[in-house]
């Protein structure tokens, strides 16, 4: 009885999900880093190392896929494309992406009753309480969101409003860049009609090769198809996913993240240097940024480490594990210090970029309070 009932019913109208989509992230973050390359076509590249130019692009910016350069092509080939072009070709900074996604994730976890980040930059919010299920309000949130993370973080990001995950994420990749798009219940079907069924979650070449052959290009076209036909196409699970997601219908719950595996801070110091005076202070800095995180969140850590990039662009590691859990700052800055002294003695390279961790974390709290969205 339950599996016709849930074929059956209608787009829920009792939960208000947000997409959060952060725009062109990891080439963002390089515009962020340095303002002078915006507004021009930016690649960020994977390289190979078998070559100077061998390789394939990670991402690009929106000025750089107007030249019809995009993701997973390569390196060449965007080279080609862009010859004419003042560009900035970079490698990927997995490292500092990751530290601006971590503080960004953590900042949007504060506008929501559920909070699940499924990517570097991508999260779902369950905002219905907040907004007391009225999408009117839930559009004016989104907005109050997007205008935080570009405050505090510079940076731009689209948000899907919709009655389900499936629906939020389609309509955050609508017009993106920077952009809001809401979908209420009411206007699920009318939006999704049009679509390619590419435009679905799950849906890849594979898939889209598979319905063509029965002459289904759009969601609408995928509607009209039985289920039994989808069930003896692609299986009993995945054939009710696309039966079910075609109508709009998703019931999957946002999913609190489990807690933390580790914090972490990296910086790239302006000079390659071995100054103790400048270490230390980095070192400060980036222990004093944790400490906040761990209080923000009411964490407490029992292991610290530190990696530090060389001149020679080799990596070292060190850590070091407590007696017992501590949510102190004197711990992390001392140990810290500690650990990248006795580094530096091992060697006569200068220091590149510096990053500091904790790990080994208890959560100190259960389900967090959130701040009422007037007083955000």
């Amino acid at each position: 009885m339950p599996f016709f009932k849930e074929l059956s019913a209608p787009v829920s109208s009792d939960r208000i999900i947000f997409h959060v989509d952060l725009d062109y992230f990891f080439a963002q973050c390089e515009e962020i880093r340095n303002p002078d390359i915006k507004g021009k076509p930016v690649i960020i590249c994977v390289y190979s190392g078998r070559s100077e130019n061998s390789g394939a692009v990670s991402t690009t910016n929106y000025e750089a896929r107007e030249y019809g350069v995009k993701s997973g092509i390569p390196i060449r080939d965007a080279q080609t494309y862009l010859k004419d072009v003042e560009s900035i070709f970079l490698p990927v900074d997995r490292e500092y992406y990751e530290a601006i996604s971590i503080r960004i994730m953590s900042t949007l976890k504060d506008f929501a009753i559920h909070f699940e980040n499924t990517s570097i930059d991508e999260a779902y919010l369950d905002v219905g309480k907040i907004v007391n299920y009225n999408y009117q309000t839930s559009e004016r949130y989104a907005l109050h969101i997007k205008n935080k993370i570009k405050i505090i973080y510079n940076l731009t990001c689209s948000i899907g409003i919709g009655p389900n995950k499936i629906i939020s994420k389609i309509a955050s990749n609508y017009k993106k860049p920077n952009a809001i798009t809401l979908i209420p219940p009411k206007k699920v079907i009318d939006f999704l009609n049009p679509l390619s069924i590419t435009k679905l979650p799950g849906i890849g070449t594979k898939y889209k090769n598979k319905l063509k052959k029965i002459e289904v290009n759009q969601i609408q076209d995928l509607r009209e198809v039985k289920i039994d036909t989808l069930q003896h196409m692609f299986g009993v699970k995945l054939g009710l996913y696309f039966y079910l997601a075609s109508r709009g219908i998703h019931n999957e719950k946002v999913i609190d993240n489990k807690k933390f595996e580790q914090i972490s801070r990296i910086i790239t110091l302006k000079e390659n240097t071995r100054d103790e005076k400048e270490i230390v202070n980095k070192i400060n800095g980036l222990s004093l940024e944790l400490y906040t995180r761990i209080q923000k969140e009411k964490i407490r850590y029992k292991s610290i480490g530190v990696i530090v990039f060389m001149d020679d662009l080799t990596i070292h590691t060190r850590s070091k594990t407590l007696d017992t859990y501590s949510d102190d700052f004197n711990n992390i800055f001392i140990n810290s210090k500690e650990l990248i002294k006795n580094l530096l003695n091992e060697t006569s390279l200068k220091i590149r970029r510096l990053g500091i961790k904790i790990f080994n974390l208890e959560d100190l709290h259960g389900q967090k309070t959130l701040l009422d969205f007037i007083n955000k």
